[in-house]
């Protein structure tokens, strides 16, 4: 296999896969519907792929509920390839798998692979036909090989599905944090190079759980940056505490920068906490 080959590959959408798979079983097995549906939470079968001369806009993210259908849980529940047999002349028929969406004749053939990837069940591949009988065993044993690789590609699908769940969780975070980040800067104005550099330094010191002495005149920020760099740390979510050193007495500075006890002295009526 050259590069260009490995590159197509590895750019194929699950879904694409799905598809490419499907076109192949085409070839060898004569179907006029073939579904892909996935095994979701609370016994749920969703439609990921359609295709086939069948095939209708109405079968999108279709939905099937196991409890309604107890003939495809026990063919889940088994893990092995299912033809239906329907006996016309008595009556006895299967439940249509998509009731509701497709027509399809009494008897008609309806074949359900389960889809399984190291042991886990993923959903299942549905093949259906107008006419009677026409799923062999021959049909069985090659449907049962090509899902193997839809169920390699629906398994390719879920993961997608949780990475595009984890970015958009990501890009939502990053908005949150971009809006606090904005909120805190609006005290913090400048756009000069030495300005830009301060910047700078408090968002790497944020990132640190060293402790910090800021310096400077009086009015010139420091209780701003202080701040600053308290939002973009991660104790940004416990209290800012701010206080005037400068306004404490000497006998009270222990107290308020640590705390006392009650009783510690003669006017601690109550816990203080530094």
């Amino acid at each position: 296999m050259n590069n260009l080959e490995t590159s197509l590959i590895q750019n194929l959408s699950p879904e694409r896969t799905m598809e490419i798979v499907l076109e192949a079983l085409s070839e060898v097995v004569s179907y006029e519907l073939a579904v892909v549906l996935s095994l979701e939470a609370e016994k749920t079968l969703r439609v990921r792929k359609s295709k086939g001369p069948l095939n209708t806009p109405r079968l999108q993210d279709y939905k099937l509920s196991l409890e309604r259908h107890s003939d495809l849980a026990e063919i889940i529940n088994k893990g092995e390839v299912f033809v239906f047999h329907d006996d016309v002349e008595t009556g006895e028929l299967h439940m249509d798998t998509y009731e509701g969406v497709l027509d399809l004749p009494a008897g008609h053939s309806c074949l359900v692979a389960p889809l399984h990837v190291e042991g886990n069940t993923l959903g299942i591949l549905t093949l259906d036909h107008r006419s009677c009988d026409m799923f062999t065993p021959q049909v069985v044993r090659i449907t049962q090989v090509l899902s193997r690789l839809i169920a390699l590609a629906l398994a390719q699908s879920f993961s997608a599905d949780t990475l595009l769940k984890e970015r958009d969780a990501l890009a939502l975070e990053r908005d949150i944090l971009l809006k606090e980040l904005n909120k805190t800067s609006e005290n913090l104005i400048g756009n000069s190079e030495v300005w830009m550099n301060v910047l700078e330094k408090i968002r790497l010191i944020a990132a640190t759980d060293s402790p910090v002495m800021i310096t400077g005149e009086t009015g010139t920020g420091k209780e701003q940056v202080a701040r600053a760099i308290h939002s973009w740390s991660s104790r940004a979510h416990r209290p800012f505490v701010a206080l005037n050193c400068s306004a404490l007495s000497s006998g009270l500075a222990e107290s308020e920068l640590f705390g006392h006890e009650r009783g510690a002295f003669t006017s601690a009526v109550s816990q203080r906490k530094g």
